[in-house]
């Protein structure tokens, strides 16, 4: 069964073991996406990209601590297949996976391939 999340247009399943994932394996997916943009783009361009999203962050708020998120304007045929990666997921293994755990996969999944595609070779 599948539940309405307050204040959002977002759902969960009702199953409580759907639900509880644990910190380590929830951040498991960004830990793999930097690992792979490490190898890929190269440690310092990445960490370097970071360190000025942080320090921007830290400039545009008033907040003593910086969440680190970002919303970002995405299609409706993205969203719609981050919500059925999601969907399948839950199904094929019986635990949730948020949007930006799918995301990451989906970033981490094409990064190598898509470094490849002359558009997006370095300079």
């Amino acid at each position: 069964m599948i539940e309405k999340v307050p204040h959002t247009a977002a759902q969960r399943p009702q199953i409580k073991t759907a639900r509880s994932k644990g910190e380590v394996a929830r951040i498991a997916k960004t830990r793999w996406l930097r690992r792979v943009s490490h190898m890929v783009l190269g440690f310092a361009p990445v960490e370097g990209a970071l360190r000025d999203w942080m320090a921007l962050r830290r400039k545009n708020t008033s907040n003593a601590t910086v969440a680190p998120w970002a919303s970002v304007r995405i299609r409706p045929e993205v969203v719609v297949t981050v919500r059925l990666l999601q969907e399948r997921h839950l199904a094929r293994t019986g635990k949730e996976i948020s949007q930006s755990e799918v995301v990451c996969a989906l970033v981490a999944r094409g990064l190598p391939h898509l470094v490849k595609d002359s558009a997006f070779k370095a300079i």
